[in-house]
Formats: C-alpha cells, structure tokens, sequence
C-alpha cells in the first residue's frame, strides 16, 4: 500500500484534472482532509529553509558585502530556489485544501435542492 504524503496527493489529483476527469467531491473532500494532516510537516520543511536562507544572507551582510550583492547572490542560490518551491508547495496544498471544502459545500447545497 503507497503511503499517503503530500506529494502523492497532489499528483493524483493533478493526473486526474490532466486527463479532464471530474474530481467527485467525496474525492477532493478526502485529499483535502489528508493534505490538511499533513500541511504541518510541510511548513516545518517550509521554516528550516528559510530558516537556512536568512542564515546565509547574515552571513555574506557579515562579511560586508551590499544589500543588493547579497540578495543577488542569495537568490542564484540552489537553497534559495528549493525554499521557493516549498513555499509554493505550501500555497498548492492550502488552496487544494479551500477546493476541497468548496466542493463539499457545493455538494450539500446540491443534495439539499433536490
């Protein structure tokens, strides 16, 4: 049985919106509640690289080097571009999360109609 993570969700609901299947609501509702468990590890991973980032940057403003040097130099940076994407990761999965509540809600009002 494949363990449930982040990124596993993620791309099954991603495969499934690329094939243009319809998402059911009780599956998005599901992937939401599962994505929601697991946000916490994701922003921890989120914090400790820009944890790591703000590190380097005091650094090299430590060595004397100027404000615009050391955000050009950072940012050329693989730890720079890994935090970004985590960070993107985090947007992805909280509005995976708004979906899924908005698609459950919807649900209801549509159970509730007929």
């Amino acid at each position: 049985m494949e363990e449930n993570t982040t990124d596993s969700i993620l791309k099954a609901l991603e495969i499934m919106a690329r094939k243009k299947e319809p998402i059911d609501p009780e599956t998005y509702l599901r992937a939401s509640e599962k994505l929601n468990s697991l946000l916490q590890d994701e922003q921890a991973q989120q914090y400790l690289l820009e944890q790591n980032v703000a590190k380097m940057r005091q650094k090299l403003l430590e060595q004397d080097k100027k404000i615009g040097a050391v955000k050009m130099i950072v940012e050329a940076t693989d730890e720079y571009r890994e935090m970004r994407n985590q960070k993107a990761k985090v947007e992805r999965i909280i509005e995976q999360i708004r979906l899924g509540k908005t698609h459950a809600n919807l649900s209801k009002e549509v159970y509730r109609s007929n």
